[in-house]
């Protein structure tokens, strides 16, 4: 039985079962190093302030480096091909953010 609510299409994709999403791979790049630009971007995109907080801005570097949990997977909307995150281990549909992802792992790593 499949609970995670996603099925095959005819092309072999992995799709939720009203076709409106693909499900993505992570593909983790161990040497990618982020630009500034991406770092200031995400930054803001996390909430901070970009001139007050740039000691903080080695978290926005990390997030953007960090790998999705175990069980988690990228997903698109085909229409808005808009990216939201799949847990596959629970037996409901949970959409989170990237923010709460990151959250999640930096907690795990700073304990």
């Amino acid at each position: 039985m499949n609970t995670s609510g996603l099925s095959t299409d005819q092309n072999g994709d992995r799709d939720t079962n009203n076709n409106d999403s693909v499900i993505l791979e992570e593909e983790i790049n161990p040497n990618y190093i982020p630009s500034e630009q991406e770092v200031i971007d995400y930054a803001g995109w996390l909430g901070m302030d970009l001139d007050e907080d740039k000691a903080l801005f080695w978290i926005a570097r990390e997030g953007l480096k960090a790998p999705l949990p175990e069980n988690w997977k990228p997903c698109k909307c085909k229409d808005t091909e808009e990216i939201y995150y799949f847990n596959f281990e629970t037996s409901g549909f949970q959409v989170v953010d990237m923010t709460s992802l990151f959250l999640c792992y930096l907690t795990s790593v700073i304990g």
